[in-house]
């Protein structure tokens, strides 16, 4: 391949393949200064592309010495362009200020919302983002709602589940249970598994859709199925109940114990006591005893009353008195109230004092 070119006569992306071949020594034998020079050739002629690997070539400085300048003046020139890739990347070098050490949130902003129009999807998601957090700017519920609905529409489903909770609880818009189902079940066709879990809360409850249990719990089952602990444990918790099903306790321990293999420190305390009175399980005190401690390893005031209680009755363990008193002092200082009240009973605890009368 020649390197002599009539600059009247080749085109910006003629100059830019042959730049393209002189980098990556495919046709021709590597030759870095002349990849830059008919890179820059085209770059000056507008070849957008161009000037976006000019841009990263200075600011990387591996193949070329480091020139932050030449670098930024190529990316706000591809930017302008309407190349949307160098909009997102200067709106990230605005946001945080690196590398050229010009942090201006209102360029950065203005360059995501460019290519947010453009439809890149990053860039919709980065504004919608800053618009709902609390550090960069003022939140914005109506403007995140803005970018999340451009993202729903190219299939974004964490976008989907997101407009379902805006309009399920009214933040930043009418309230709108059908609206919520309709985003929810977006999310829920693509597999998102917390959509699912508000999709069969939608239909328990009839918000947004008739109530229909059945179509609720088999929600809730596709995802305690694939791993969703909220819904292993809410699901649990239906057959245990008897909340819209049939009470089923075998079903109820074997989500239970889904959701407790996967630490849910309220569900091994319920399978604890499962395994203690025999529900839905063959009685284990052993078993009630392990679930139990794993709970009380999680900081669960109420597993940690309840392994008092074990103590004090002698229920699985050898009956320690020490002990008893031991763990219902931990769980009275995370504020279990039945047990503070127990050890006030006791004398371990001052009783709360009660408000002196006004003296008139």
């Amino acid at each position: 391949m020649t390197d002599i070119f009539d600059p009247n006569q080749a085109s910006p992306k003629d100059f830019f393949i042959v730049g393209n071949a002189y980098f990556l020594g495919k046709t021709v034998k590597s030759n870095i200064k002349k990849a830059l020079k008919y890179w820059e050739l085209a770059a000056e002629k507008g070849h957008v592309e161009a000037r976006f690997h000019l841009s990263f070539v200075y600011m990387l400085g591996e193949v070329v010495n480091e020139d932050l300048v030449k670098s930024h003046d190529w990316l706000l020139k591809a930017a302008q362009s309407g190349h949307v890739k160098a909009q997102v990347v200067l709106a990230d070098a605005y946001r945080c200020g690196e590398p050229y050490g010009q942090k201006n949130l209102d360029q950065a902003i203005k360059w995501y919302e460019s290519a947010a129009d453009l439809g890149l999807l990053e860039a919709q998601l980065k504004l919608a983002n800053m618009y709902t957090g609390k550090e960069e700017i003022e939140q914005n519920t109506k403007l995140a709602i803005k970018y999340w609905q451009m993202a729903a529409k190219q299939d974004h489903k964490d976008s989907q589940f997101n407009l379902g909770l805006v309009f399920h609880n009214g933040n930043g818009v009418e309230k709108d249970e059908a609206q919520a189902v309709k985003y929810w079940l977006m999310a829920a066709e693509k597999g998102l598994l917390v959509a699912k879990f508000c999709l069969g809360r939608a239909y328990l409850k009839g918000e947004g859709v008739k109530q229909d249990s059945v179509q609720g719990l088999k929600y809730w089952q596709q995802a305690a199925e694939a791993g969703y602990i909220p819904a292993q444990s809410h699901l649990a918790n239906a057959y245990y109940t008897g909340l819209g099903i049939e009470k089923n306790f075998l079903l109820a321990a074997h989500y239970f114990g889904l959701a407790a293999h996967q630490g849910d420190a309220q569900s091994q305390r319920i399978l604890s006591a499962m395994y203690l009175m025999g529900h839905g399980v063959e009685k284990d005190l052993e078993k009630a005893l392990k679930y139990l401690r794993q709970a009380v390893d999680q900081g669960d005031p109420l597993a940690i009353a309840s392994l008092g209680n074990c103590y004090f009755h002698g229920e699985g363990v050898e009956r320690d008195l020490d002990k008893a008193v031991k763990y219902w002092q931990l769980a009275a200082e995370k504020g279990h109230a039945p047990t503070q009240e127990k050890l006030q009973t006791l004398g371990v605890l001052p009783s709360p004092k009660k408000p002196s009368r006004p003296i008139h």
